[in-house]
């Protein structure tokens, strides 16, 4: 369940688990039991969820009757986040489920207000939240104190509290690693990794947190992914050949990465109009392309936009006057998945064979590059 955070001011970014639901596995072995109080949801539809590529996707359903009480049984590898939802209402209440029998008095107006007992790592998970809370609150209050700033026009203070959120973000950073490593045979942990920290992890750094986690917990959901996301890091390594991908541009034609490298430095710029550091790093990139693309600079827009009307807006706003394309699949991108991209904006600097030979490069630090590489 994602918390609404300043970090938003500094990038855009997406986490998601994929449950795996085999009943023919350990056939010997208990399940799960959710045993869910519906008093007062007569009529309506209960549904159980997963997370799978940023969206929802529906395990089991039940119509509700006046018993007041339903049971929901299933059947897990190991433990996982699952979600709870009823008809018109876009609240969910997310619980750590375990093969054991699990009590729910479920809100879904207050959805924290949930009780849930008889889960020991649902129990572990909720310590770990408060632990973990008076993050949100610190970055809470400075995201209202951001937003006074800029409607006073205060660029000095937006930037001081930008850089307390980043700071404040790296203390959270550090908490949460030191909880992982601390715990390195809860099932906690890989999700932790997965979902709070990979975005923010080299390959080194991923790779070396993930290997000191317990073995047993191989099988975890969320450590699949997360050697998924290290193989796909691995691909498009810092040193490594581009790989090829084709998309629509705003014209309706097709452009293949591999049509446009060979002769400049190209930089791969992965970025989406509802994203808002995208947006106000834009000037920047525009500023550089205008200094250096008579040089021997170009660059490729891959949109993770959804909408093709605000995307065609955002360039034309903007003006981003070079090379566009969009699958508009959001963080379904497929070229975000062959990047690993896992936050926005991610930019990628190819040299003139096509060889990765940078990431993330912005403002001053992608001039400084472009000047020792065209100058």
């Amino acid at each position: 369940m994602r918390r609404i955070l300043i970090i938003s001011l500094l990038f855009c970014m997406f986490s998601f688990g994929i449950t795996v639901l085999n009943a023919q596995d350990n056939l010997n072995q208990k399940g799960f039991e959710l045993k869910i109080n519906t008093a007062g949801l007569n009529g309506q539809k209960l549904y159980l969820l997963k997370r799978a590529d940023a969206a929802f996707v529906v395990l089991d359903s039940a119509q509700l009757n006046k018993a007041g009480e339903t049971l929901i049984k299933g059947q897990l590898l190991l433990p996982e986040i699952l979600y709870l939802s009823i008809d018109k209402t876009q609240k969910y209440i997310s619980l750590f489920v375990e093969n054991s029998t699990i009590s729910i008095t479920p809100d879904f107006n207050s959805p924290e207000k949930t009780l849930i007992t008889s889960s020991s790592i649902q129990n572990e998970f909720e310590e770990y939240q408060r632990a973990i809370s008076s993050f949100a609150e610190g970055q809470k209050q400075l995201y209202t104190e951001y937003n006074k700033a800029k409607s006073e026009g205060n660029e000095e203070k937006m930037n001081e509290i930008v850089a307390k959120s980043e700071d404040l973000s790296g203390q959270e950073a550090k908490m949460k690693t030191d909880y992982v490593l601390s715990h390195a045979g809860s099932v906690l942990s890989p999700m932790i990794i997965q979902r709070e920290l990979s975005y923010t992890l080299s390959l080194e750094e991923l790779k070396d947190i993930v290997s000191k986690l317990d073995p047993a917990l191989d099988k975890s959901i969320y450590v699949q992914e997360l050697r998924s996301k290290i193989s796909g890091m691995e691909r498009v390594a810092i040193g490594q050949k581009f790989t090829d991908f084709e998309l629509s541009t705003p014209e309706g034609e097709t452009l293949k990465l591999s049509d446009i490298v060979g002769e400049n430095i190209v930089l791969l710029d992965f970025w989406a109009s509802w994203c808002g550091p995208c947006r106000r790093e834009n000037p920047n990139v525009v500023a550089t392309y205008n200094e250096f693309h008579d040089k021997g600079f170009d660059i490729l827009g891959i949109s993770l936009d959804k909408e093709e009307d605000s995307w065609l807006k955002a360039i034309e706003d903007d003006q981003l006057i070079w090379h566009h394309v969009s699958d508009l699949k959001g963080w379904g991108s497929a070229p975000g998945q062959l990047y690993a991209v896992s936050s926005i904006p991610h930019t990628v600097l190819l040299d003139k064979n096509g060889i990765i030979i940078a990431k993330n490069l912005r403002g001053e630090a992608l001039k400084e590059k472009l000047r020792e590489l065209l100058d």
